[in-house]
């Protein structure tokens, strides 16, 4: 399909290299190939005309628009280029972090809350419903048994006494010991005790946040939040007025820094990786048999061999 071919180039024109004046002065679309060959030489709104590499549509895109493809370098048509564009892992992890920040602000927040709410509050039966399934459920050998093995294979619901250089400390999960026990070795450590509890207000009603560790180190003193793969610091109001809590109380005094670590930054942040698989838990609970006192007698089976 021919253009009306224009008598001469304006002044504009005129800086292109000189295949692209030639196709100009034709007056004619650019190809696919063409256009991948000159879109770092042309910016114009000649069309690009192109067969839809998947679906065979015909397609007469201006170049200017063609060039604002990120991800999509193939000739395809829109509806495939988004295809294309939506399945890709980059797309999604950025499409991701784009809706949880629109997602986690305070108006939007509140404005979901407000609406479940709302929800329950005109819906008593289904709330009753859901309640009564959910403790039908739980008394099933079968649901009690596969909740016995979620926690022992996460290595949470493990729990404690750890005889420490520094005294006895409790410790709620396989993370906390192995942290401690990471701690332990280090020489710059001074001491480590179980964190403050510290006061915030959530619905006018006063709440304790209580933190894992207080860890005091020769230049430092900090606060440490142990925690899985997962943190959701953002995503409620409740955990935004704890965290403005433990901000006033670390201007206040009661610790240099508040950290959270996570078994995907602890090496970054400390040298030592926490106890994530199976055999990793198991290591260190026969490493410290008779400095252990474990709260539940399956977990001491679980290690030990034995219950005391």
């Amino acid at each position: 399909m021919l253009l009306n071919s224009p008598k001469k180039l304006n002044v504009r024109q005129m800086q292109y290299c000189d295949e692209v004046k030639a196709i100009l002065l034709e007056g004619r679309p650019f190809t696919f190939e063409e256009f991948s060959k000159f879109k770092d030489k042309y910016s114009g709104n000649v069309r690009v005309e192109f067969e839809c590499e998947d679906c065979g549509a015909f397609c007469s895109t201006p170049f200017k628009k063609l060039k604002r493809r990120k991800y999509a370098q193939r000739p395809t048509c829109p509806s495939c280029s988004v295809k294309e564009v939506t399945s890709l892992e980059e797309w999604k992890k950025n499409n991701s972090e784009a809706q949880l920040k629109v997602q986690s602000t305070p108006e939007v927040l509140e404005k979901n809350r407000q609406a479940v709410k709302k929800f329950w509050a005109n819906n008593p039966e289904i709330k009753e419903k859901m309640r009564s399934n959910l403790l039908k459920a739980h008394q099933r050998e079968d649901v009690r048994e596969r909740m016995r093995n979620r926690t022992k294979h996460s290595g949470t619901g493990i729990s404690g006494l750890y005889q420490s250089k520094w005294g006895e400390i409790r410790f709620d999960s396989c993370y906390e010991l192995g942290f401690i026990v990471e701690m332990e070795k280090r020489n710059d450590v001074v001491n480590l005790s179980r964190g403050p509890a510290i006061d915030y207000t959530y619905e006018d009603k006063v709440h304790q946040y209580i933190i894992d560790f207080r860890v005091e180190f020769q230049q430092e003193i900090i606060l440490a939040e142990i925690k899985g793969s997962y943190i959701s610091n953002v995503r409620d109001l409740r955990i935004k007025a704890k965290n403005d809590a433990v901000e006033a109380a670390l201007k206040g005094g009661i610790a240099d820094r508040f950290i959270f670590v996570t078994e995907k930054d602890c090496k970054e942040q400390f040298g030592f990786n926490l106890p994530t698989r199976k055999h990793d838990r198991h290591n260190l609970f026969k490493s410290l048999e008779g400095k252990v006192q474990l709260r539940q007698t399956k977990y001491e089976e679980m290690f030990y061999g034995k219950a005391s």
